[in-house]
């Protein structure tokens, strides 16, 4: 048993770590108002199914999908890691994030 602990701490963490807070916060969001709601009266977060209202705050991937922040954060640092393309996705939204900074 001793054995397989030192093994795995010499190995480390077997899976790739989450986006972190900073890299998160890099993606761009906007707070609904009545204007955007009416414009787009069909959209929803599809981690909740719940239409989007007014004074939410709505957070935008690069594939250009919207979430709720509170449904999006939460999975990109916990289970976005835990999809098989994780490491090409995760890849992605750096590349994307270290563009959105770059733009500022």
């Amino acid at each position: 048993m001793q054995t397989l602990l030192n093994f795995a701490e010499q190995m480390g963490e077997a899976k790739p770590k989450g986006l972190s807070r900073v890299e998160i916060d890099q993606l761009p969001t906007y707070r609904v108002t009545a204007g955007s709601k009416e414009e787009n009266d069909d959209k929803r977060c599809v981690v909740c199914l719940v239409d989007f209202e007014e004074k939410q705050l709505v957070r935008v991937l690069p594939c250009l999908h919207e979430y709720h922040t509170r449904c999006i954060d939460k999975w990109l640092k916990v289970r976005f890691t835990k999809q098989k393309n994780s490491v090409k996705g995760m890849f992605f939204l750096r590349v994307f994030i270290n563009y959105m900074v770059t733009i500022k």
